[in-house]
């Protein structure tokens, strides 16, 4: 047999062998939970992306957690209520007398909750009204009992299974 043709034959063999390996059904390799996505800006700033269509297709490319910032400059911009514009006043939530939007994080929660998606939540950017730095975007808080009141507020809001 010529050179050759051991030569096809084993690049033919070896094909063969790795399209069955390739297709053969595997178990999971990493533990429960490992496999995650950081899901942030346009996935979650934009009306225009269906966020359940999104997190549909992480779950079938077998992600199984979703990391995302939870801005804080969002849910509270405003210290009181009485900072608040008055049309604005109905969105908010009292959480110790600090105006509180959920909207967000609740539609998150939910979305990711509804496909048995771990959310693991990052709390950034202090609102001006709370930050060290009021000009600065990523200012650690000035105020950290304002800080740890909103983190206590989501905690209770979702709890510990969201």
């Amino acid at each position: 047999m010529s050179r050759a043709r051991v030569a096809g034959i084993a690049a033919v063999a070896l094909v063969t062998l790795m399209v069955t390996v390739l297709a053969a059904p595997t178990a999971a390799r990493v533990p429960p939970g490992f496999v995650g996505v950081v899901a942030d800006g346009p996935l979650l700033d934009s009306p225009k992306v269906n966020l359940g269509h999104e997190l549909d297709l992480m779950k079938t490319a077998g992600v199984q957690s979703v990391r995302v910032t939870f801005p804080w400059s969002a849910a509270q911009p405003y210290p009181t209520f009485a900072d608040a514009p008055p049309a604005a006043v109905p969105q908010f939530t009292d959480v110790q007398g600090v105006p509180t939007d959920f909207a967000a994080t609740d539609r998150l929660v939910a979305a990711t909750a509804e496909r048995g998606l771990r959310l693991l939540p990052v709390v950034l950017y202090s609102p001006p009204w709370a930050a060290l730095h009021p000009d600065k975007d990523a200012s650690p808080p000035s105020d950290t009992l304002a800080y740890a009141r909103y983190l206590a507020a989501l905690a209770t809001r979702y709890g510990a299974k969201g």
